[in-house]
């Protein structure tokens, strides 16, 4: 394969990754309930979506990708849906908490709000 045809599948498949990533972002409450993130995509390109979503915790567009939570959470977190994350990142700001934090009212928020999934 040329450099040329390797640059234009690899632009394909990112092509692929910004479509599946557009969708999420557009049709997030209408999303079917997923353990995992299927995005159909190779390592690089996930590592990519992940850093993206590193930048959006405390924001909005967060995605439900990458941890946000305080070590206390990781095992109520750990294995939650990306939809379910979105939805305690959400709640979280709503409530005015700090994404990262630790205290009795984030807990009880997260119990909450997973409880919902």
């Amino acid at each position: 394969m040329s450099g040329g045809d390797e640059l234009a599948d690899k632009f394909k498949k990112m092509e692929k990754v910004t479509k599946s990533v557009t969708y999420m972002e557009t049709v997030f409450d209408a999303l079917l309930e997923k353990d995992s993130v299927d995005l159909e995509t190779d390592f690089t390109a996930y590592s990519a979506i992940l850093g993206l979503d590193k930048n959006f915790v405390g924001t909005s567009h967060y995605m439900g990708l990458f941890p946000f939570w305080n070590q206390a959470y990781k095992y109520d977190l750990r294995d939650a849906s990306p939809k379910a994350r979105q939805a305690v990142h959400r709640t979280l700001l709503l409530n005015g908490k700090k994404v990262s934090s630790k205290s009795p009212a984030i807990k009880k928020i997260i119990e909450t709000v997973l409880g919902t999934f």
